[in-house]
């Protein structure tokens, strides 16, 4: 699947390190989220690609789990020149994702 990274925030854990919460939107508007920890080993390769602000960044090959939750184990591949439709903005930019 393919998503555009529109908001990622970081907490800290109650079990050492820091926890953050990645949120995505589709192609066709729909939002998901992931949550990657500092102490896992997949986030060596979230690290080289997010972090507080990022945001506009597309991935493909992402994996979704169950309902709106993405995979955090995904091998995901970060895509260049790629963007939201006109109607598809206009949902992103409407919606109060949080």
């Amino acid at each position: 699947m393919k998503a555009k990274i529109i908001k990622v925030t970081n907490n800290v854990s109650k079990y050492g390190g820091v926890f953050y919460y990645v949120f995505f939107i589709d192609e066709k508007g729909n939002h998901y989220k992931t949550c990657i920890h500092s102490k896992c080993k997949n986030s060596r390769l979230w690290f080289k690609h997010i972090d507080t602000t990022t945001c506009d960044l597309w991935l493909d090959n992402l994996i979704v789990k169950k309902g709106d939750l993405i995979d955090a184990d995904s091998q995901f591949v970060v895509m260049r020149n790629f963007g939201l439709d006109a109607e598809q903005q206009k949902l992103f930019d409407t919606e109060n994702l949080i």
